[in-house]
């Protein structure tokens, strides 16, 4: 019962004849405030959820995600069904080994935001990953982001610096979710 936000809920496919007469009805209920596309896209990120084309893509496999529970086990090595899906030799192989890079949490020092594709860089300036969505979490009360790193410097805490408008900012490995999320299972 969870859409892009990580908080308990549905999502309503109506016709849209219909939609300003529910969206009217459902506005006239007690603690019921309409939302927008920002206030969502900072739901998500706070809940650590991808969004696909940032976080999420042909670039990226569900292992280096962190996104290993959309595999079945009856589609992983020795299953029943193992393989025959699209990236399944990459794959497999992944949840065997290990991906190379993984995506982190990132929280950066201050109150400056790191917004998608900052360089991320070692203390010692090697380049090592990007940041792939990011923004304030004010349920945080602070600025945060999500980046691929590689699997061996992704341990929460671990420093970085990002390259964010010709400046160097401090930033922090952390583990996701932002935010616990609240949805039934």
């Amino acid at each position: 019962r969870s859409g892009y936000t990580g908080e308990d809920g549905f999502e309503i496919s109506i016709d849209q004849s219909f939609v300003s007469k529910l969206a009217s009805t459902l506005l006239t209920l007690e603690g019921v405030t309409p939302a927008g596309l920002g206030a969502r896209d900072t739901f998500r990120l706070e809940a650590g959820l991808c969004l696909h084309g940032n976080d999420i893509g042909p670039e990226f496999s569900p292992i280096e995600a962190g996104l290993q529970w959309a595999i079945p086990a009856c589609r992983r090595s020795g299953g029943e069904r193992a393989g025959g899906f699209p990236g399944a030799e990459r794959i497999l192989l992944e949840i065997e080994q290990g991906a190379s890079r993984v995506r982190v949490g990132i929280r950066p020092k201050g109150k400056a935001p790191v917004r998608a594709h900052a360089p991320l860089l070692t203390p010692d300036g090697v380049h090592v990953g990007q940041t792939t969505s990011g923004g304030f979490g004010p349920s945080l009360s602070a600025p945060i982001a999500m980046a691929y790193v590689p699997a061996s410097l992704s341990e929460a805490g671990g420093a970085f610096e990002a390259q964010v408008r010709n400046k160097t900012l401090s930033v922090t490995a952390c583990d996701l979710p932002f935010v616990p999320h609240r949805y039934h299972r």
